[in-house]
């Protein structure tokens, strides 16, 4: 199979699972800075929706401020 694919796509590296494994030991801490960067993207990811939901609230509770004080029924607020 590995060779099949060198064929199919020169200039790629192709190693088998038992190549990859062995590259992956305590001397060679490559995958752990890739998990401490995906940690790092989530972190930002999941602060940007916090501050999105936190800005979409406070516009809600303008808008319903504004309805009520309009005199608007508990009913067409929730519409």
């Amino acid at each position: 199979m590995i060779a099949s694919l060198n064929k199919l796509l020169p200039g790629y590296q192709i190693l088998s699972m038992q190549d990859l494994l062995t590259q992956i030991s305590v001397e060679n801490p490559g995958p752990q800075y890739v998990h401490q960067c995906d940690g790092g993207i989530a972190i930002v990811i999941a602060f940007a929706v916090c501050a999105s939901q936190c800005t979409g609230g406070a516009a809600a509770t303008r808008e319903i401020g504004i309805l009520k004080s309009l005199g608007a029924s508990r009913g067409y607020v929730l519409e």
